[in-house]
């Protein structure tokens, strides 16, 4: 089948039969047409000008093209001349197929706006048209299907076919809906469908080929390219056939893998076909005897794949194809392949550890590592080595750099794909970071409009940056460009309507997130602006904070982006940085399992019967962000306190509601209250989770929002009411506070001063600016952020914290408060009822015990610091010689003594001393050497004595004290006249440490200090001699020291 141009409109050639329309002036309502070509489709980018093609020898030169199956030409017939469109086919030796001349009864006919294409081509075999469904047959008008030797199916007058704009195969049934009228049936009746006997017949004798943008350039007379930027409004959009993408040259590699293994790794670059080719061949090809699960990590990434391989098939998704993301399910008992977001492959296999069914589970984009697919992946290696040994994992990743996947699966054959290989020209716009981000883009973006035919991509660090530079953009953009959106908190309608291609006559500027970086083909799209910077959750373990960081992207993203561009064709990208800046880019993002928060990871391992540090995941969580996460959980009362990271009874129940551990308490105890008498507050949690699941922004109370946003929230807190077993309801908001203070117990917020509230979970923060809530007593803090000033509260609702504890008592409990007064240098006890770290009331505690009071002492010592303690030189030097041990002979168990561990561990050492002691002035008593030799375990002290000695004797009997300090070595001062005769030098720690020697001179000052006794009699000490012998003539000074008596006295004393 080809489409030709009748230049009369009417007539036969060679046994083909022309449909031609109504005539129109030139260039009137002209659109591009999706042509269908090879196995499946993609878009790519080709020029339509809007603009008649001239002459009777161009039509028939096009006309020609086209009758060698040349779908370039056919693509431009179908952009630059749609009202003399012809279908015509050619059987040689048979006779001809008879396609009578057809009417239009609307615009929308064959020709127009939506054909939904003109060829497709299955294997060898071929296919023929099932017309426009604008199309309605009048009297005398048919449509017949004749093979010589079979059963002839004709549609007469008065029928519509019911799959109309469908290319069927040889093989497929078509139906036809009778309109009325007196058309005539020669199969089947009115409804029923009518098989297509196979046709087999070549197409004019040619094999089609594939079309490329410099297929369809080179087509065009060089005038009309060269004029192309005046005729052009829009990217016409031509579709090329799948099997072109360059996933195909891999695919026998990578089936035989997943035949042969039970893990594959496939490696493939932006516009390789993973996300489409690979999934679409195993569902044609019926690889696997069960499902398979797709996953990919945003929802609109996953419909927009679900319904482009749904159209491929000519199905609808919830047939072959299913899809099921949070809220929405689309599957049936024919889906083979289940396309489904990361939470929703955790609960599957929390649900169905063994995946029964399941043959296969693709992990689709892994390189962005989310928490989610870490998890998922992690599970289902589980599932296959302990319960599942035929599951098949196929783990698809852009790039494996700095991941280690295949040593997480050693045994998995590792598949690489070339990607699309479409040229990308950068261009570099490095931006002042101190300045206003938009206008620096907007710019850029005015630029590459006025420079470059197509539509626009633009990447922005969030939704703000997109709304501002929208505004900036206003009545700067050209009249022919349509400004899009796109990012996660925009309806799908809105999000959709980004995608898709730009209406006729019209470019599309459409300003994003990374939500676009990956599995998303946004039609049309020739050039990128790339603003460099992404924003990114980020875990403060100490606030308990979950901030949002502006940084720059790492250069995988930066590929990924580029990559858009050139998806389809040759592209543009502009980057707001230079490019020194590029080179020096982070290879990676760090991954979410690094920087999050990981209260639900930790629940669903519990749930999954393992601790975090047990599955096998590709990063272990840090150490510190795994014990908040526990923390929360204990305080949530979903995990058990006792540390092992076993769910209580709740924490199954909560674990079960699917959503954040926070929310699913708030649910599962509205559930327990509403049964308790608490009308309402059921509903209400049903329709604050749909609105607290949703992405939240500005400063204002929770219950405005709340009310503002009910009707929409209607659908999503449906699906709570179901899982909660009750009936729909209104919700009256009446219960906000109290459902709040369930979810986050841990910031519940008191009025300390001004904007600044003491949260229960320890931490301070304030109020934004301007706040509703300012003044308010009490409030519970829902959203919260931080910045290089602390954090900061952005919405919130007030609550009284009375009604509070009277209706949650479970918040509230009562615990003894021991403390240093700092002011007063002194124990305070008291007895306090609180909330998490908020006191609520409190009163004396006086019957304390010893044991007590030295416990809130040492409270007093460690905000002070251990020079409150009564050192003296002995104990000081004592601590020297600890230090130095556990330096010297570290293998000997000498226990820590700087300052941080003593102060840490003073209940060990200093408490036994200070037991029934209220007051800093009662430590002057301690005697500190005796306390810290007694906390040494035996046989530490002696050894230290033999080891490490006090004081050194020296040859005359004279005891000397050695000066201990940590990293030096230690030194010995003594008078030289007592270290006659002594030729080697002492040492310490076993002979390991050589003592330093300060030689004195009779009056005590230092004369020489050595490490090296022996070499300084024999060099040093004659110089010294004899610039000493005559300032202290009546003191012993001998020719030869070493051989001379040691003396502590002068030569009289000596006899001499």
């Amino acid at each position: 089948m080809a489409l030709l141009i009748n230049e009369s409109g009417h007539g036969r050639r060679s046994g083909c039969h022309f449909l031609s329309g109504p005539q129109r002036p030139a260039g009137e309502g002209l659109v591009a047409h999706p042509v269908r070509g090879g196995e499946g489709l993609i878009e790519a980018e080709a020029v339509g000008l809007q603009h008649e093609i001239g002459g009777g020898q161009q039509r028939r030169r096009f006309a020609r093209l086209a009758r060698q199956g040349d779908v370039g030409a056919i693509a431009l017939l179908a952009v630059a001349k749609p009202q003399l469109l012809a279908v015509a086919t050619q059987r040689p030796g048979q006779h001809g197929e008879l396609v009578g001349p057809l009417r239009r009864a609307d615009p929308g006919g064959l020709g127009a706006a939506e054909p939904a294409g003109f060829i497709e081509r299955y294997g060898e075999r071929r296919a023929v048209l099932a017309l426009d469904g604008g199309h309605q047959a009048g009297g005398g008008e048919r449509i017949r299907f004749a093979e010589e030797g079979q059963r002839q199916v004709e549609i007469g007058g008065g029928h519509r076919l019911t799959r109309p704009g469908q290319l069927v195969a040889p093989g497929d049934e078509i139906g036809c809906q009778r309109l009325g009228g007196q058309g005539k049936e020669e199969f089947g009746h009115s409804g029923e469908h009518a098989s297509l006997m196979q046709t087999g017949w070549p197409i004019l004798g040619q094999p089609l080929h594939p079309v490329s943008p410099a297929d369809i350039r080179s087509r065009w007379p060089a005038r009309l390219w060269q004029n192309r930027r005046r005729f052009t409004t829009c990217n016409k959009k031509v579709q090329i056939p799948l099997s072109s993408l360059p996933i195909v040259s891999v695919l026998p590699a990578l089936f035989a893998a997943i035949d042969n293994h039970t893990s594959v790794i496939l490696q493939a670059p932006p516009g390789a076909g993973k996300s489409t080719l690979l999934p679409l061949e195993l569902v044609r090809q019926n690889r696997l005897p069960g499902r398979i699960i797709m996953l990919e990590p945003r929802r609109l990434a996953a419909r927009n794949i679900a319904g482009f391989l749904a159209r491929q098939l000519g199905e609808k998704v919830g047939e072959r194809i299913g899809l099921r993301v949070r809220g929405e399910s689309r599957t049936s008992a024919a889906t083979r392949l289940e396309i489904v977001t990361e939470g929703v492959l955790t609960r599957m296999l929390q649900q169905d550890p063994e995946l029964t069914g399941v043959s296969l589970v693709i992990f689709d984009e892994f390189h962005e590592r989310s928490l989610h697919a870490d998890t998922a992946l992690a599970f289902a290696i589980e599932s296959q080595q302990g319960l599942r040994d035929d599951l098949k994992l196929l783990v698809m990743s852009a790039t494996l750099d700095g991941m280690a996947l295949e040593i997480l699966l050693p045994e998995a054959p590792v598949v690489r794909s070339e990607g699309r290989g479409f040229p990308i020209d950068y261009h570099y716009r490095p931006a002042n970071r101190q300045q206003w981000l938009e206008p620096q883009v907007g710019a850029v973006v005015l630029e590459a409009l006025a420079a470059h035919a197509g539509s626009l991509l633009v990447f922005l660090p969030g939704q703000g940056e997109i709304e501002r530079l929208a505004q900036w953009l206003e009545g700067r953009l050209p009249d022919e460009v349509t400004l899009a959106p796109l990012y996660g908190r925009l309806d799908m309608a809105a999000q959709q309507a980004a995608i898709e291609p730009a209406p006729a006559g019209r470019r599309k500027l459409v300003l994003t997130t990374n939500v676009a970086e990956t599995s998303l083909t946004i039609e049309g799209i020739s050039v990128v602006v790339d603003s460099g910077l992404e924003r990114r959750a980020s875990f403060d373990i100490k606030s308990g904070v979950t901030r949002l960081e502006t940084r720059p992207i790492a250069k995988a993203s930066a590929t990924q982006r580029a990559g858009r561009a050139g998806r389809l064709g040759p592209g543009v990208c502009y980057r707001l940085w230079s490019s020194e800046v590029q080179e020096r880019l982070a290879e990676q993002s760090p991954p979410d399992i690094l920087t999050q928060e990981l209260t639900g990871l930790l629940l669903d391992a519990a749930q999954w019967g393992a601790k975090v540090e047990e599955l096998p995941l590709l990063d272990m969580p840090p150490a510190a962000a795994v014990a908040s996460a526990q923390r929360l959980l204990v305080s949530l009362g979903a995990m058990k306190p006792e540390g092992e990271q076993q769910l209580t009874p709740a924490g199954r129940a909560m674990a079960a509601f699917g959503t954040h551990p926070r929310l699913a308490r708030m649910l599962l105890r509205a559930r327990e209250l509403e049964a308790e008498g608490l009308t309402g507050i059921v509903a209400d949690a049903a329709f604050l989770v749909a609105l607290l699941e949703e992405d939240l922004r500005g400063s204002e109370r929770l219950s405005v929002l709340f009310h503002r946003r009910q009707g929409a929230l209607r659908q999503s807190a449906a699906r709570w009411f179901e899982r909660l077993g009750t009936r729909p309801a209104s919700a009256q908001g009446q219960w906000l506070g109290l459902l709040c203070a369930l979810a986050w117990p841990d910031r519940i917020g008191k009025l300390r001063s001004g904007s600044r509230y003491q949260l229960s979970g320890g931490v301070s923060c304030d109020l934004v600016e301007g706040h509703p809530c300012q003044g308010q007593g009490a409030l519970i803090a829902i959203e919260m952020g931080q910045n290089e000033r602390g954090s900061r509260i952005f919405i919130a609702e007030p609550i009284e914290l009375d009604e509070l504890v009277r209706q949650l008592p479970e918040l509230v409990s009562e615990r003894q408060w021991f403390d240093w007064d700092e002011r007063e240098e002194r124990v305070r006890a008291e007895r306090q009822q609180v909330l998490g770290e908020l006191v609520l009331s409190q009163r004396p505690l006086t019957d304390l015990s010893d044991e007590q009071k030295g416990r809130c002492l040492l409270q007093g010592i460690r905000r002070k610091g251990l020079h409150v303690l009564p050192w003296d030189d002995a104990s000081e030097g004592l601590l020297a010689r600890l230090r130095c041990a556990r330096d010297w002979l570290p293998d000997e168990g000498w226990p820590a003594m700087d300052e941080a561990s003593l102060l840490a561990d003073l209940e060990q050492w200093l408490l036994p001393a200070v037991s029934g002691m209220t007051r800093l002035e009662q430590l002057k008593k301690l005697d500190m050497s005796d306390i810290l030799r007694q906390s040494l375990p035996w046989p530490l002290p002696k050894r230290l004595d033999e080891a490490l000695p006090g004081h050194f004797t020296a040859p005359t009997g004279s005891r000397v004290r050695i000066r201990y300090q940590l990293g030096q070595a230690p030194v010995i001062p003594v008078r030289i006249q007592e270290m006659f005769g002594q030729a080697a030098t002492p040492c310490v720690a076993d002979g390991r440490v050589a003592l330093v020697v300060e030689l004195l001179s009779p009056a005590q000052r230092p004369l020489q200090i050595t490490a090296d006794l022996a070499a300084f009699w024999a060099g040093s000490y004659e110089l010294v001699k004899k610039e000493m012998k005559g300032r202290y003539p009546r003191h012993y000074w001998p020719d030869n020291p070493l051989e001379a008596m040691p003396t502590r006295v002068t030569k009289k004393k000596m006899g001499m």
